[in-house]
């Protein structure tokens, strides 16, 4: 059952109509204000699992995982939640990407990548892996996956690492060992450069070819971000800026690469933000986990700009 909380005004950013979907990473929306946000409660109490991971945007749906499964949820109200394909044994998925009417699944816990038809629903696993990955982004030109991989903070020896998964050849490449675990979130730009967040920072990387092979080599990173505490969810608002979930915060910032940031205060009952997606349209949605709404368990959150 879906229930609505009272608006609450919100500061955050973009504009435009919420029919549009994203095209690519970098909306370019060009914004120098942030306008006024409603947050409100998008899907409450429906999920089994309290990994709600993902999400993205396409044609019109949101998509999520929800432990072993794909869902599809109608963006017109969130009313209409659907199982997308059979549930797979044993998996966790969490990073979700979707090219050329294919959606792309990350099995944490299986160690695997997935292929999910969007029209037969229909599931197939692509590539055995060696770690459990993270979040993935799609570099179309290059028909490539990029993937990363995490580590719980208490393995403090293990270093976050970037993969290249090639759709065509189906093989593994390792991209960039980063110098930090945590690593949880991923962007490609329009300038084919990689964005990583870890704990508090951004990392960017430049994705160069040498005798044949694909490499990433790290060109800058941010000042610490103390104000956003374990980074999870990441997204790129226009040439400079990232909107970022700052899970232990209980918050959303907005992150430029000069390292300045605006922070973005959620509903201190709302529980602790994980991944997001941003419509051209300005519409965010944010997956939450450890809710504090006790029966009126929030699953995923909307923000609609203001007038």
């Amino acid at each position: 059952m879906i229930n609505i909380m009272k608006k609450v005004i919100f500061i955050l950013i973009l504009v435009s109509c919420k029919t549009m979907e994203p095209q690519s990473d970098v909306l370019n929306s060009g914004l120098d204000e942030l306008p006024n946000y409603e947050q409100k409660i998008f899907v409450a109490n429906h999920f089994s699992s309290d990994s709600i991971e993902g999400p993205t945007i396409y044609r019109g749906s949101l998509y999520a995982s929800n432990g072993n499964q794909i869902v599809k949820i109608n963006l017109d109200d969130g009313k209409k939640v659907d199982v997308l394909a059979t549930p797979v044994p044993g998996a966790k998925f969490n990073g979700l990407a979707i090219l050329d009417d294919t959606l792309y699944a990350l099995d944490e816990k299986g160690k695997r990548i997935y292929e999910v038809d969007l029209e037969q629903g229909t599931v197939k696993p692509l590539a055995n892996l060696d770690f459990s990955p993270n979040d993935l982004v799609v570099y179309k030109a290059k028909n490539q996956l990029y993937l990363i991989i995490t580590s719980p903070v208490w393995e403090s020896t293990v270093k976050g690492k970037i993969y290249s998964f090639n759709l065509t050849t189906r093989q593994v490449a390792l991209l960039k060992t980063i110098d930090t675990k945590e690593v949880n979130g991923i962007v490609l730009d329009n300038e084919n450069e990689l964005w990583v967040n870890h704990h508090d920072q951004l990392v960017s990387l430049k994705l160069t070819v040498n005798a044949g092979e694909l490499f990433a080599e790290e060109k800058s990173r941010t000042p610490v971000m103390p104000d956003c505490k374990y980074m999870d969810g990441m997204k790129m608002i226009d040439g400079d800026r990232f909107l970022v979930s700052c899970y232990q915060n209980n918050h959303l910032a907005v992150i430029s690469t000069g390292g300045s940031s605006d922070i973005l205060s959620l509903d201190t009952d709302i529980g602790n933000p994980t991944n997001l997606v941003v419509l051209p349209s300005g519409v965010v949605y944010v997956t939450i986990r450890n809710s504090k709404k006790g029966k009126d368990d929030v699953d995923i959150i909307e923000m609609v700009p203001r007038g």
